[in-house]
């Protein structure tokens, strides 16, 4: 919980000078924060002053806090729903304290957006992105393990709003992806990524040295730990007279074995 804390009362008065410290991190929407004034006088009934306290969204909208004493201490909470700047105004017998009103700025982690995530391949370079436009202000932070060991990540700040992750996986298997925002984790964090060792994919098959005109061609491929959506097969060649590639499929036909169907046909007339 936040807490913010004031110390004195209004200038002016026999109840000292007034600071207020303000929030010292940014509050998560739906969290309660807290906010404790203090009062600082000998005179017991000089500490019987009405303090009020406001909080006003970014939109406008204001929230009354109820107040409690509690000798020279007052609290009061509210719970932020909004992202953005909110206000916090502070009275003592109707006119604002010293510094009145404090900042307090409210993010939500689940707005944080992270894309571009795909299949990787060990010992080459994997990016992806966060965008924290929507999600209020704050600080990205990335966390990425294999089998428990973490692996160095680098995090490029392109914007304020930006960033460009990335890390070189150094073995096979399944990486996971820690994204925290304000020391919050977001939403589908952490993220599971398999990464696969292209060393360990091989492709057999008479069809890749030769092939009919109209007629089906087939090769396999054999993979360790990846899947039909993991791979890509490219047909590369010169076009010659009136032969056309008309369909490429790649289906599992079994736990490691991918079967790839290409079809060529004559362009008509």
């Amino acid at each position: 919980m936040p807490v913010a804390s004031s110390t004195g009362m209004t200038e002016g008065r026999d109840f000292g000078r007034v600071s207020f410290n303000g929030l010292s991190e940014p509050c998560a929407v739906g969290s309660i924060v807290e906010v404790v004034i203090s009062a600082h006088s000998n005179n017991v009934e000089q500490q019987k002053g009405n303090v009020l306290v406001e909080a006003h969204s970014p939109a406008g909208r204001i929230l009354k806090c109820p107040v409690v004493q509690r000798g020279s201490t007052y609290t009061a909470n509210f719970t932020p729903q909004d992202v953005g700047d909110w206000q916090i105004a502070i009275f003592y017998d109707g006119e604002h304290i010293r510094g009145s009103p404090f900042l307090c700025q409210v993010y939500d982690a689940n707005l944080v957006q992270v894309y571009g995530l795909d299949v990787g391949v060990v010992g080459q370079e994997l990016k992806f992105n966060v965008n924290t436009s929507q999600a209020g202000k704050g600080d990205i932070k990335v966390l990425t393990y294999h089998h428990g060991r973490s692996i160095p990540c680098y995090l490029d700040r392109i914007s304020p709003t930006f960033y460009k992750v990335k890390f070189t996986p150094d073995g096979a298997g399944q990486y996971k992806i820690h994204v925290y925002f304000n020391t919050m984790e977001v939403k589908g964090s952490p993220y599971i990524l398999d990464i696969v060792d292209a060393s360990s994919v091989s492709v057999y098959g008479d069809n890749l040295r030769m092939a009919c005109v109209d007629k089906l061609a087939t090769f396999m491929i054999h993979s360790v730990g990846s899947d039909s959506k993991d791979l890509t097969v490219t047909i590369t060649g010169k076009p010659y007279g009136r032969i056309q590639l008309r369909r490429l499929e790649l289906f599992k036909v079994a736990e490691r074995k991918l079967l790839v169907r290409i079809l060529s046909i004559r362009k008509p007339y």
